[in-house]
């Protein structure tokens, strides 16, 4: 499989290869987090607000608000290709104790990821069975639409308790105004949010260690720029 070559800021991608992204996000407004450059190990926060409820004609109900969030133990992505080990890690985290946490390099040669070029894409669910021990539990699940993402990241988060790995490019993240980097870049969302305001998805970025929070469609058209590629489980 074709793998892309690595830059330390912004390459041309071939997809469907995986490739972390040197400099950090661009963090906005709507990230849930302070962002951190620190590449200490944390633990993601739980997001329970939502905003305030609109004004609604007398005898209508409005949806009740679900929150779901995993905890993660995360660590900034200690090279400029290692987006996808680092994630692979922090996914990890929702299965083990953080004593037994195996460290980036490890989750790298699971995935054969190698520099320059990073980590094809095939061998992100191969790397993440690898280190927790189940044969095939995450898989490419190829998403079609942003209903079929929801279904599955509230069925691995809400009812399985396991956060997911995400393809996106480096300059169409679900919460920066895009521009022309296409370098790909390997995320993780471990979080949801539902209101009668809309859905929202909870986001965690190796590249600079930062929480983010963004819409269910902002989301989708991350991921469908960066190829429909979610890494979890969902029953068939």
């Amino acid at each position: 499989m074709a793998k892309v070559r690595v830059l330390a800021s912004a390459v041309a991608l071939t997809p469907p290869l995986l490739l972390a992204v040197a400099t950090g996000a661009q963090a906005s407004a709507t990230s849930s987090a302070p962002a951190t450059s620190s590449a200490s190990a944390t633990s993601a926060p739980v997001t329970s607000s939502s905003a305030p409820a609109a004004a609604r004609p007398a005898g209508t109900v409005s949806a009740a608000a679900v929150t779901k969030t995993v905890k993660l133990v995360t660590q900034e992505q200690s090279k400029s290709y290692y987006c996808a080990p680092a994630a692979g890690r922090a996914v990890a985290s929702t299965w083990m104790p953080k004593s037994s946490l195996p460290s980036q390099n490890t989750v790298a040669k699971a995935m054969h990821t190698k520099a320059p070029n990073g980590t094809g894409t095939a061998w992100i669910a191969i790397g993440i069975n690898a280190v927790i021990h189940r044969g095939s539990y995450y898989q490419n699940l190829h998403p079609t639409s942003a209903n079929f993402v929801w279904n599955a990241v509230t069925y691995d988060i809400g009812t399985k308790k396991h956060a997911v790995v995400a393809r996106v490019l480096a300059g169409a993240k679900p919460w920066t105004p895009h521009w022309n980097d296409k370098t790909g870049h390997a995320m993780v969302i471990y979080g949801y949010h539902s209101d009668s305001h809309g859905k929202q998805l909870y986001w965690w970025d190796p590249a600079d260690n930062t929480f983010h929070h963004s819409s269910l469609s902002s989301s989708w058209t991350a991921i469908s720029k960066g190829g429909k590629n979610l890494i979890g489980f969902y029953p068939s």
